[in-house]
């Protein structure tokens, strides 16, 4: 018997991080424009400059490799969301700069925000899973958007008032969406910062006459 036919081939090498980037930003353009169904991978192919072999090498199918570009993109919102809030500062601050992180972060991944709110919506519970996994590791954010003085504060945990934020951020973005996204969203930010210091603190005091 032939030792070197019997010998397995050797172990594919690692997708480079460049590579692998390449081909998520191909395959959020192509599903972003295409939608989730309709979306080609050979266009992803081309447009990434990769094999066929080596994308499924890497992601398997179509379903993972749009999950794939939704968890890239929630680390990418995350990350930026906790270095806005890493900054000390009055709470109204440090609110202001959460909720214009994420707006601006949207406004510049347009065709992310279409597949993560639009297109993803066909694996519904992994991406739902997926997201509150990355959330529930941003310790700093939920501190961040935690206030003692809050009357919420005696009831809800940080990670709950980070959620309340988050879902004002989410159903913003929809709306802007299903409208045709006819402004930059981050014109929104002092709004969706006034609706969240309501909902910590109540209505302020009415003026004396």
């Amino acid at each position: 018997m032939n030792s070197q036919a019997a010998a397995a081939p050797p172990p594919a090498r690692p997708l480079s991080h460049r590579k692998r980037d390449r081909i998520l930003a191909a395959a959020q353009a192509v599903f972003s424009r295409s939608g989730y169904h309709q979306a080609n991978l050979d266009d992803v192919v081309r447009l990434a400059r990769v094999g066929r072999a080596t994308l499924y090498r890497e992601f398997g199918s179509k379903d993972a490799l749009l999950l794939a570009v939704v968890t890239s993109g929630i680390d990418d919102l995350r990350d930026r969301m906790v270095a806005a809030v890493s900054i000390e500062g009055p709470p109204r601050e440090v609110f202001g700069r959460a909720i214009r992180s994420a707006l601006s972060f949207f406004d510049q991944h347009r065709a992310l925000a279409r597949i993560l709110f639009l297109e993803a919506r066909e694996l519904h519970d992994e991406v739902v899973k997926r997201y509150f996994e990355r959330y529930e590791s941003a310790k700093p954010l939920a501190s961040a958007l935690y206030l003692e003085s809050s009357p919420l504060c005696a009831t809800r945990s940080p990670g709950e008032l980070a959620d309340v934020l988050m879902y004002l951020i989410a159903g913003r973005v929809m709306i802007w969406l299903l409208k045709g996204q006819p402004a930059p969203l981050s014109l929104d930010a002092d709004f969706l910062l006034e609706v969240y210091i309501r909902a910590l603190f109540g209505p302020p005091p009415a003026r004396e006459r």
